[in-house]
């Protein structure tokens, strides 16, 4: 067997490698090859030789490269700082058990020293049996959370990290509208430096809330806390306080717990949920014996936890949607969908609406009245969308628009509704069951207590509509309404949250 560094013509073989170093539990399928893609773990690869500390040593027998192991300076969950390399070792099933993990380890770690560095890292299932292998060549575990440990090997011989005491660095995130609560543990240091949540770059927990949210991945803090706010969430973490080395949870000690008062006193928290079981533990120990609210454990978003694919952990997370504002949702009904507006359909509303005075006598406001109109309003309806609390459909039967509805001016537990429906498809009922399908879905769905709607008395069809749709008459107001040259007596109604 022959110990070499390796070859850049041969960088690729490192997803080959990384592939086969995926901790797989015994009655586990493996995951698809695909999953060496995924971010968190093309930095193990990707633009390999081009950082200092990309190193790799690999093992060769009769011309075959058999095994690998190699470093460089990345944010994978191992990361301890920026001057200490990151370590991945890897040796084909078949030639395993022979000495090759560790030789190659020995070779690699004998140049790290060479080279100058003063210690190198790594993260490992705690199933993996290749853990004995790190702690025989000289690893000690400095960190764990609920499925890997980190650890460290220190090339100077210079002892144990030392824990510090740490204060939480920057507050809560929250509005008055939230309605759910995530929790983590403690920042990282890299959440620490960047004085806001899951700052490490490799960490998931953007790309799924964004995705839960069709939302873009924030990339600015700014951008993170639109989305927080607009999607009625609230952020925290479990601990005010600890004494923590580095950015390991297994290493919190003296733990002194947030208050989350200052969030559950200010909005209507329905649901917590916390990121991971290290958080969900603290909860249960230190908080929930205070609040009497139970938390639900998700799955961690934290790169360590290689075994949920970004897919998955969308999937499971999308729990948090069942309580927060969903905004404009697709909806079925016996008869109809009831969709978001598409570009496209500019144009039907502009012939089919826009074109009809019917539509606006009583309103006097026609946004369909030219297609240029037509097409503004509807992307103005589409670029609204990333709004929670932004409800706006299109009535569709297959391929044909026969109208829209929509709920507009949210104010705290008030939102306002109107509709209207294609001349032609008018007469059977379309517009009661539309409105009765959305007053159901703002109210059991979106919490909105109360809905309210207005009409021209003088406008039986939409009369008719809003009492068979189960709203109440609340007020009448002679002459109350004023379109062009003519005054209507104008009538308001309500729909209220059945409790």
């Amino acid at each position: 067997m022959k110990y070499r560094n390796i070859d850049p013509s041969e960088y690729d073989l490192l997803r080959d490698f990384l592939y086969e170093a995926i901790y797989i539990p015994e009655g586990v399928d493996p995951p698809a090859r695909s999953i060496i893609e995924n971010p968190e773990l093309a930095l193990y690869y990707k633009d390999f030789g081009s950082g200092s500390a990309d190193r790799c040593i690999v093992a060769e027998d009769d011309g075959t490269i058999v095994g690998a192991a190699w470093t460089r300076i990345m944010d994978d969950y191992g990361h301890v700082d920026d001057d200490t390399p990151s370590l991945a070792i890897s040796v084909f099933s078949e030639y395993r058990g022979k000495g090759i993990g560790t030789k190659l380890l020995k070779t690699l770690i004998s140049q790290m020293k060479e080279q100058g560095y003063t210690k190198v890292s790594l993260s490992v299932q705690k199933e993996n049996r290749a853990v004995h292998l790190y702690e025989r060549a000289g690893f000690r575990t400095i960190g764990e959370n609920s499925s890997e440990y980190i650890m460290i090997y220190d090339l100077n011989g210079t002892g144990q990290e030392s824990a510090s005491r740490l204060s939480h660095p920057f507050g809560p995130l929250y509005s008055e509208h939230s309605r759910v609560l995530i929790l983590g543990s403690f920042p990282s240091v890299k959440s620490r430096e960047q004085n806001f949540f899951y700052g490490h770059p490799q960490n998931r927990f953007w790309r799924v809330i964004a995705a839960i949210y069709d939302s873009p991945v924030p990339e600015t803090i700014a951008e993170k806390k639109d989305l927080i706010i607009s999607s009625d969430l609230a952020l925290w973490d479990s601990i005010a306080s600890c004494e923590i080395k580095g950015s390991s949870d297994s290493s919190i000690r003296n733990v002194k717990a947030n208050d989350l008062s200052i969030i559950l006193d200010n909005c209507d928290i329905e649901q917590i949920y916390c990121n991971g079981r290290k958080s969900y533990d603290l909860y249960e120990k230190y908080i929930e014996p205070k609040t009497g609210k139970r938390a639900i454990c998700l799955p961690s978003t934290s790169p360590a936890n290689a075994q949920w694919s970004l897919d998955r952990l969308i999937e499971a997370w999308s729990v948090i949607k069942g309580i927060v504002p969903h905004g404009t949702s697709e909806i079925r009904t016996d008869n109809m969908v009831l969709c978001r507006y598409r570009i496209e359909d500019a144009e039907q509303l502009y012939k089919y609406l826009g074109t009809d005075p019917a539509m606006y006598k009583y309103s006097g406001w026609n946004p369909y009245e030219t297609l240029e109109m037509a097409e503004e309003t509807v992307q103005k309806f589409i670029d609204s969308y990333d709004d929670g609390h932004v409800y706006s459909w299109v009535m569709g039967i297959d391929d044909a628009v026969v109208g829209t509805i929509g709920a507009y001016d949210l104010n705290e537990d008030s939102i306002e509704v109107g509709f209207s429906v294609v001349k032609d498809w008018q007469g059977r009922g379309l517009a009661t069951e539309a409105l009765a399908t959305v007053l159901k879905y703002l109210t059991e769905n979106e919490g909105i207590s109360c809905v309210t709607a207005w009409c021209a008395a003088e406008n039986a069809g939409s009369k008719k509509v809003l009492e068979k749709s189960g709203m109440k008459l609340v007020n009448k107001e002679k002459g109350g309404l004023t379109v062009g040259d003519k005054t209507y007596d104008r009538l308001d109604y309500e729909y209220r949250a059945v409790h």
